[in-house]
């Protein structure tokens, strides 16, 4: 019994060692045979995946081919109703068609008659326009020449300004000139004894009582104690808004209060007809006269 144990308790260590052997032997088959599977369950579990991803593919390419097909129909029933309504209209334009191509020659022939008219007028026209030539060359020059005119007119214009600012220069210079040659004047009168009588230089305002009748010359009622004098000449001037007169007369007739003036020169007819009685002048003693004890 002794030796049947031993020989038993030997192959229970005999066959426990042969398991771990083996087992260590095949651990590596082991191991490569699980990352087999696990492999094969995950490609399963991509499949899967990838099969549902192509039934909701497939699902959704249906229903859009139901809607297509819907959209289809839709537009072909529009499309049939709209030529039925086509047959429609041309089944009521059929009648009309005689009447329609009436209406075309009609209007064919007015087209062409119209035509016909409008071609006459365009060679009239043209008939006009070269008759027009001449003139329209005439009228061009004309326009140059005016316009040559207007040019001139600018120059003369410019030339005119110029004057102007030129004239008002001298203008202001014989006002200066003027006022100190009076302002000289009234220091000298000031300074020696002025004569009984209208000085040189002196301005008196008149009125015209009357003409005389051969128009030479004018009395006015004013005389000797006015300081006139006989043989006085003076330079009469006549002022309105519009224009001076500017005469020359001479005393001829002095009275107490009365005195004849004559004219120098012939009145123009202007002058005449503003030269009259009631009409006022202001007179300024010139050097020109023999006037004895003046």
């Amino acid at each position: 019994m002794n030796l049947t144990y031993i020989i038993c308790r030997s192959l229970a260590w005999v066959s426990l060692i042969t398991g771990i052997v083996i087992y260590f032997l095949n651990a590596d088959f082991l191991v490569s045979r699980q990352n087999e599977v696990l492999q094969a369950q995950k490609n399963r579990d991509t499949s899967f995946v990838e099969l549902e991803r192509d039934e909701n593919k497939s699902t959704n390419l249906i229903n859009g081919l139901f809607r297509e097909r819907g959209k289809i129909r839709l537009e072909t029933e529009e499309a049939f109703a709209k030529a039925d309504s086509h047959k429609e209209e041309v089944g009521l334009l059929l009648p009309k068609k005689e009447d329609l191509l009436r209406v075309k020659a009609k209007l064919t022939e007015e087209f062409k008659s119209v035509s016909s008219e409008l071609e006459k007028d365009n060679m009239k026209l043209k008939d006009n326009r070269d008759l027009s030539m001449p003139i329209l060359e005439e009228v061009k020059g004309f326009r140059n020449e005016v316009k040559e005119f207007e040019d001139k007119l600018k120059i003369e214009q410019t030339k005119r300004d110029s004057l102007k600012a030129d004239l008002a220069a001298l203008v202001k210079k014989r006002d200066v000139a003027k006022n100190s040659y009076n302002q000289e004047r009234e220091n000298l009168l000031q300074e020696i004894q002025k004569p009984p009588f209208i000085y040189y230089g002196d301005e008196v305002e008149i009125l015209i009582n009357n003409m005389a009748p051969s128009g030479r010359g004018f009395f006015i009622s004013s005389g000797y104690e006015n300081g006139f004098r006989e043989d006085m000449t003076f330079l009469a001037i006549y002022k309105d808004q519009e224009k001076q007169i500017f005469l020359k007369v001479t005393s001829t007739l002095v009275q107490n209060n009365l005195s004849f003036f004559e004219f120098s020169n012939q009145l123009s007819p202007i002058e005449s007809k503003i030269i009259q009685s009631n009409k006022k002048l202001f007179l300024i003693r010139t050097g020109e006269s023999n006037t004895n004890g003046s």
